[in-house]
């Protein structure tokens, strides 16, 4: 029978940590509430958004929200666009909702809920409330507009914005039609 060196075991060792650090740093999106105990939105961040006037744009999704109804075992849940500063991918930040984009494609209407970090150090942008956000940050919104209609294509057609609530609303509606 042959001896393992304790130089393996050492290296098994060390490679089972790294493994279990990995797992433990990057959130599930179904382990993540919904909304945090002050009822924000908590936003698992995915994806940068560039070319949008803001110091960071981070799309994610809102917690527990995620269902894989592709073949390409991507999330179909809510999906959250955070501005702020100090973002990154893979990390969790409760929202203050300011506002939902609603664009159609191929006669299906999308959603966008768009949000700033609750944590105020992590804001650049800080509206009260949509009213707000509508009027003080027009170019922040045609930029967002413009964005996300130059990536859905020739197809997406603006239907216009939405309040706050209105996001909330769609949240609960996601969450109540998945049980």
């Amino acid at each position: 029978m042959k001896k393992i060196s304790v130089f393996t075991y050492l290296a098994l060792g060390v490679t089972l940590i790294i493994a279990m650090i990995g797992c433990q740093s990057k959130p599930s999106l179904l382990s993540v509430d919904t909304f945090d105990e002050t009822g924000n939105a908590q936003v698992i961040l995915s994806s940068p958004i560039p070319d949008i006037i803001a110091e960071q744009a981070i799309l994610g999704y809102v917690g527990k929200t995620c269902e894989y109804k592709n073949e390409k075992d991507e999330c179909q849940g809510v999906k959250l666009l955070v501005l702020g500063r100090g973002l990154s991918v893979d990390q969790v930040v409760p929202s203050k909702l300011i506002g939902t984009l609603i664009i159609e494609i191929d006669k299906e209407s999308k959603t966008l809920i768009v949000g700033i970090p609750f944590d105020k150090e992590m804001r650049e942008l800080d509206p009260r409330n949509f009213m707000e956000f509508f009027v003080d940050h027009e170019d922040v919104k045609r930029s967002i507009e413009n964005w996300f209609l130059s990536f859905y294509g020739s197809d997406a057609q603006l239907l216009g914005w939405d309040n706050d609530s209105y996001g909330r609303d769609h949240i609960k509606r996601h969450l109540y039609e998945n049980l």
